[in-house]
């Protein structure tokens, strides 16, 4: 093997070496996405199982907790679905 052929062969190692690299934190980003989703969804569900008076002890009023769950497209009903499982 020439100098020349073994740099070749080592760029292109590098190069495979970064691809797979790129790969891994793509993967890992949506991996973390999805978990953190997930969190603000049980989140969400957990808001909109607390009676009144435990979401004014936190300084939250029923229309934030509702706004925020129409904001993320879960209604009520949906909450409700959730619990019965």
């Amino acid at each position: 093997m020439t100098l020349y052929e073994r740099d070749e062969f080592v760029e292109r190692l590098q190069y495979r070496a970064t691809v797979w690299r790129y790969l891994k934190l793509v993967v890992s980003g949506w991996w973390a996405d999805r978990r953190a989703r997930g969190a603000r969804r049980r989140a969400m569900v957990e808001l909109a199982e607390m009676e009144d008076w435990q979401l004014r002890d936190i300084g939250l009023e029923r229309s934030e907790v509702d706004r925020l769950l129409n904001r993320h497209g879960m209604a009520r009903d949906q909450v409700k679905a959730l619990e019965a499982r």
